[in-house]
């Protein structure tokens, strides 16, 4: 596997001193990382000076970012030197914290909002998510699972794709509906991050 199989490389020409490599963060792993490079797969660790308070949270690693690494190859290891600039990043407000927001998925071509027409469906917690996506950079889409079960999904997808002007899909792995549609929102390279939601006040 190369590193183009995890999306089209925006760094191809970035100048790279010896022992230095081009690499995406596929994983986080607690304090930790894996990361793809062209030889393969390593663990990451952070380096210090980016561990710094001073450093704003939003600029460090997380997953889906291209970073520079200074690679340890026969221990199969890296250390995570610096986060090249992004085409997106999806956020979302700190747990407990009135203002501090945490990164959560950087570079994502798509952002899919996965949920189910069911009782508990709530459209300002989806048009909440939506505002999210959209502010990150990246491009947004609807899915409405178990169609199959739940009629109304199509009609709801439809009205929601007109008034929202984003694709709405009513989806079943039982009978296969609206997966063709699915296949055709992202193209080759694209990084697609989905977002599973009941969409209910609870959550």
């Amino acid at each position: 596997m190369s590193l183009s199989d995890w999306g089209e490389i925006p760094h191809r020409n970035l100048e790279l001193a010896e022992g230095e490599a081009l690499a995406r963060i596929i994983e986080e792993q607690k304090t930790s990382f894996q990361v793809a490079t062209e030889k393969g797969f390593l663990k990451a660790q952070v380096a210090g000076k980016l561990l710094r308070p001073s450093v704003d949270r939003l600029l460090r690693p997380v997953v889906g970012d291209w970073v520079k690494i200074r690679a340890l190859w026969q221990e199969k290891k890296a250390v995570i030197q610096e986060v090249l600039p992004r085409s997106s990043l999806l956020r979302r407000k700190a747990a407990g914290e009135s203002e501090a927001v945490q990164p959560l998925a950087a570079n994502v071509s798509l952002t899919l909002i996965v949920t189910t027409l069911n009782r508990e469906f709530n459209e300002k917690r989806l048009h909440r998510y939506l505002t999210a996506a959209e502010e990150s950079g990246s491009r947004v889409a609807v899915l409405f699972t178990k169609s199959d079960l739940i009629p109304e999904s199509f009609a709801c997808a439809e009205e929601l794709s007109g008034k929202y002007r984003i694709p709405c899909l009513a989806l079943s792995a039982v009978n296969g509906e609206g997966m063709e549609a699915l296949r055709e929102l992202w193209g080759k390279g694209e990084t697609a991050d989905r977002k599973s939601t009941r969409l209910n006040s609870s959550h």
